[in-house]
């Protein structure tokens, strides 16, 4: 069901209330008069089914515009942002058009914070970090220019051991990349020119070489927190094959 209460008699019994705790309702938009700048500021709120808040945002003119959170089920927050422009609603088809600007946060269920993403004009633009989960680590930090990988991406251990390093320009891998174990030894060591795999060495903890790729030819091994998860086969310095 929905309903438009307009009426400044009904409209006082709200006048209160506060929206962001647990509410009967799916979801609210108030609208207020234009201020003056004649602008129309309207605040739009989104339930679970529980009556947990779910998510909130702001709106100047019916269009995405200011502060936006999300909160997980048991209460705690998911999503911190500012939003800049976009449609004026909740769900997945206005959230396609959002346009972020600032610093947009994300935590998990228990509250640890999971990354931090920087954005200009609606583009992923500088640093954005990762944590582990639970543990709230760094776990990952990518360095970002106008939305493409610009720099040395880093990967650390959840204690904060620096595993792995991988250079980019222009959005593609360029130059020499390094894996290393959690307790050290070199894991990887590979070469790459405009995203193209051109030499790559690959060992045990051991040390002992387990693949290679020569002149874009061979098998690459990958590895996830120091850990051997993949063996690919390498052909013009892409990975075609098998795996």
């Amino acid at each position: 069901m929905s309903e438009t209460i307009q009426t400044k008699e009904r409209l006082e019994q709200f006048q209160n209330m506060d929206f962001l705790k647990t509410q009967p309702y799916q979801k609210v938009l108030r609208t207020y008069a234009r201020n003056n700048k004649g602008e129309i500021l309207s605040l739009i709120s989104g339930y679970y089914p529980n009556g947990q808040i779910k998510q909130y945002m702001e709106l100047i003119n019916n269009s995405a515009y200011g502060p936006y959170w999300e909160w997980h089920e048991n209460g705690q927050p998911k999503l911190s942002a500012f939003v800049i422009g976009g449609m004026g609603d909740l769900g997945p088809s206005s959230e396609r058009t959002w346009l972020f600007e600032g610093t947009t946060k994300a935590w998990g269920e228990d509250g640890t914070l999971l990354c931090e993403i920087p954005y200009e004009k609606g583009v992923i633009h500088g640093t954005s970090v990762y944590y582990h989960p639970f543990s709230g680590t760094l776990m990952k930090k990518i360095p970002i220019k106008e939305g493409k990988v610009e720099g040395t991406l880093e990967k650390f251990g959840k204690d904060g051991i620096l595993l792995e390093s991988i250079i980019y320009r222009d959005g593609k891998r360029n130059g020499l990349s390094w894996v290393q174990y959690p307790g050290g030894g070199k894991a990887a060591e590979e070469l790459y020119k405009d995203g193209l795999l051109i030499t790559g060495l690959y060992f045990n903890k051991e040390g002992n070489p387990i693949a290679s790729v020569q002149d874009r030819v061979g098998k690459q091994a990958l590895f996830e927190e120091g850990r051997l998860t993949e063996i690919r086969e390498i052909i013009e310095g892409i990975a075609e094959g098998l795996v």
